[in-house]
């Protein structure tokens, strides 16, 4: 598995990318292209109850000649989980699916060449919503979303609902914040939810400020 963290995020990119790490491979300076790797494969082995990529970047994989092709993730007869992670800058395909159905948390899939998701066995589904394709139109698909501007997904993926801004977009601001006492030792803290986050930390400042 790869498990990073939102500060601390897990790269899978070109050793020509000297965005990360700097310039390990002694060229000068350089960037990397899609491409430049082949892919992450999960194959009919893989132990889907435990496999995970959680807050990695991936670019600048994938591989496509002539019949031969895969996404920079390339899931056969698999399905691990990924979430929270930026799929982007790879060719061909974002992810690219066969007899395979991962568990996608929310994820920025956007500006692969080709496919954000290729299904190559439509029957078999892959459940994809509520991902960032790149752009508030959501992805292209020919029938299902034809005025999509994002990155393209093939028949057997449900994309719908999808987001309409990045994956890692902070939440918006409460609103109408009140404060009564309830006792000596207790408050009540009262706001307006703006946003569909799931757990709250508050702090205590004895000088009114943030530091």
């Amino acid at each position: 598995s790869a498990d990073g963290t939102e500060e601390q995020r897990i790269h899978f990119t070109s050793y020509k990318d000297d965005s990360v790490g700097g310039d390990t491979n002694g060229d000068g300076a350089s960037a990397g292209a899609r491409g430049d790797w082949y892919r992450i494969e999960f194959g009919d082995t893989s132990d889907d109850a435990t496999w995970l990529i959680d807050y990695a970047v991936i670019r600048y994989g994938g591989y496509s000649y002539g019949s031969t092709q895969y996404g920079a993730v390339n899931l056969v007869s698999a399905s691990p989980t990924i979430q929270n992670s930026i799929i982007t800058q790879n060719e061909y395909a974002g992810i690219r699916g066969s007899s395979s159905t991962p568990i996608l948390g929310c994820n920025d899939i956007y500006n692969n060449n080709g496919y954000g998701i290729y299904n190559a066995t439509p029957s078999t589904n892959i459940l994809a919503i509520n991902q960032w394709w790149g752009t508030a139109s959501g992805p292209y698909h020919q029938t299902l979303n034809p005025s999509g501007t994002g990155n393209a997904v093939t028949n057997g993926v449900t994309f719908i609902p999808w987001l309409s801004a990045s994956c890692n977009t902070p939440p918006s601001s409460p609103s109408n914040l009140n404060a009564s006492a309830v006792s000596q030792t207790q408050i009540r803290l009262t706001w307006q939810d703006n946003s569909d986050e799931t757990e709250f930390h508050i702090e205590r400042s004895p000088n009114g400020s943030s530091d």
